[in-house]
């Protein structure tokens, strides 16, 4: 039934039915699986009358066998697979990572950024939750003035020393070095 979830425990392997026999779902261990869409979350690309079976995959391991015409959506953390009659596998890591490989039609996949791939039998692909939520995460609030790092000196070049008297320094006085090592470039 819509809303209804299964969590595996180690070692166990649960084949699941869909009520239409349309779906066949073969779960490992330490999986976590949900049936019916996440709320807020429409199905892409279906024609009309065709509405997506759709399961939601936080953990684990689950392999799909899908009669063919028949819509499904598997979403993960960061990814959903499309199917229409098609055999594949999805796994996910602790952290959301996510992999699709099919084994047999077509399964367009796409990220949580909103990129779409499609794999034929024998393709995979893996997105990797760091990625993803680096890329959703929105870039740190701009720093305080006066905190920005420099850029060049680190303290303006000191003015010339004064002369001293008896110091010899008729004319233009000694210089200290200053920003041109003690040559005026203008002179």
């Amino acid at each position: 039934p819509e809303g209804a979830k299964l969590r595996t425990d180690s070692g166990s392997l649960v084949t699941l039915h869909s009520a239409k026999g349309q779906v066949e779902v073969r779960v490992t261990e330490k999986t976590t699986l949900s049936y019916g869409a996440e709320p807020g979350k429409e199905p892409r690309n279906v024609p009309p009358g065709k509405v997506p079976e759709t399961y939601r995959m936080d953990q684990g391991t689950g392999w799909y066998r899908v009669k063919p015409g028949t819509p499904l959506d598997v979403a993960t953390p960061v990814l959903v697979a499309s199917v229409r009659g098609t055999e594949f596998g999805v796994a996910v890591t602790e952290n959301g990572t996510s992999s699709v490989s099919v084994t047999g039609g077509t399964v367009e996949v796409t990220d949580a950024l909103g990129n779409t791939q499609t794999l034929g039998t024998g393709m995979s692909t893996t997105v990797s939750a760091t990625d993803v939520q680096e890329a959703l995460t929105p870039p740190a609030p701009p720093t305080v003035p006066g905190t920005l790092p420099s850029v060049g000196p680190s303290s303006p070049p000191s003015p010339p020393a004064p002369s001293q008297p008896g110091g010899g320094g008729g004319g233009g006085g000694e210089r200290d070095g200053g920003p041109f090592g003690g040559h005026d470039p203008c002179l």
